[in-house]
């Protein structure tokens, strides 16, 4: 009975948890992307398809705005600069002296999954990826965190006039700062998954922000993204300068 009434209202109900609705849940999660413009020293690793990398880099980030990423792992020198916005992602090679200047879906067809700006930005600062309106997720008991999903039974009509499952979404939520601790995504109509975890949140400014990212595509292209962010710091004012070198060639 309280399984039944936990899904008819949307509430939590279990020993140590605070009763509260996926609204409450999200909305105070919600609060931890108001990081405001970051930058901080991050490792990273990647698999994607065959290629495998490691390096460290400079990130910037202004709260759903930019991205601006610069790697200089050779004494100093800076070899890659990127820019993601909503709608573009620039990249200079220097040291093959070429540039790339295209929009945000190259980035999407890299990765092998549907994805826009805005979940770009949750998925590597830690926060909810919000494909729906809040009203259409509901909370259920887990544990010792708060599990919020999207409804498993809509289905939505396909451009051939049959149907098709809509897209799938689970959201770890721990109690102590409302930081997502593990989000996943799952599209039947592609057959792929998208999951990330998040470990060890720091406290930077007013929000709590994840030292540690795991992110793990499995679908037609296969690719793993691990993100450590090395002291982490909350700044106004930050410049995310760009420019193409004359003489470089443009990568098609």
């Amino acid at each position: 009975m309280v399984l039944l009434s936990c899904r008819t209202t949307g509430l939590v109900a279990k020993s140590g948890l605070e009763q509260l609705s996926a609204k409450e849940i999200l909305e105070r999660s919600g609060q931890n992307r108001n990081f405001g413009e970051i930058s901080s020293k991050v490792n990273i690793n990647y698999e994607i398809g065959a290629d495998k990398q490691g390096f460290s880099a400079k990130v910037r980030m202004k709260q759903d705005s930019i991205i601006w990423v610069s790697v200089a792992p050779l004494l100093g020198i800076e070899i890659v600069r990127a820019v993601i916005t909503a709608d573009s992602l620039k990249l200079v090679d220097r040291f093959n002296k070429r540039y790339y200047l295209g929009s945000f879906s190259r980035l999407s067809q890299m990765l092998g999954v549907e994805l826009n700006f805005a979940m770009l930005q949750s998925l590597i600062t830690g926060n909810n990826i919000d494909l729906y309106a809040m009203e259409r997720y509901q909370a259920r008991p887990h544990e010792t965190m708060y599990l919020i999903e999207s409804s498993g039974m809509e289905r939505k009509r396909s451009r051939k006039g049959g149907e098709q499952q809509a897209i799938g979404q689970q959201t770890w939520v721990e109690p102590a700062h409302f930081s997502v601790s593990r989000s996943m995504v799952t599209d039947p109509a592609t057959q792929s998954t998208l999951e990330a975890t998040y470990s060890n949140p720091q406290l930077l400014g007013k929000v709590h922000f994840p030292e540690r990212m795991a992110l793990r595509i499995e679908g037609k292209q296969q690719a793993k993204v691990d993100m450590q962010w090395m002291k982490p710091t909350s700044e106004s004012g930050l410049e995310f300068p760009f420019s193409i070198p004359s003489g470089y060639d443009e990568i098609k």
